[in-house]
């Protein structure tokens, strides 16, 4: 089933997103567009236990190394657990085995 804006709107949550280098294990090149999907691995679920999501990442000014991208992030399946989705909640943005990102919720 489509979602309005509405209810993508709702279902978003305010991040602030830490990159990580090439040198570190990041990405080659940041993402050049304002929307970046990636798949949410969630410090509060360890072993996946409640799956692997993915997650629509909407920027406010492209991501840069120097400092922390702010961004909504909400899921892209309605069956995903929304309540990991609250202030405080930290998780890794992941490209395969890669980890590019460090995410907090800050509301």
């Amino acid at each position: 089933s489509s979602k309005s804006l509405h209810d993508i709107d709702r279902d978003a949550a305010r991040a602030r997103i830490t990159w990580f280098r090439f040198s570190e294990g990041g990405r080659r090149e940041l993402p050049t567009t304002l929307k970046y999907r990636s798949v949410a691995r969630f410090d509060e679920d360890p072993n996946n236990t409640l799956g692997s999501w993915d997650v629509l990442v909407r920027f406010a000014d492209p991501p840069a190394y120097e400092h922390p991208s702010l961004a909504t992030v909400s899921f892209l399946s309605e069956n995903a657990p929304m309540q990991l989705l609250h202030a405080g909640s930290r998780f890794e943005l992941t490209e395969g085995r890669k980890v590019v990102a460090r995410v907090q919720i800050v509301e």
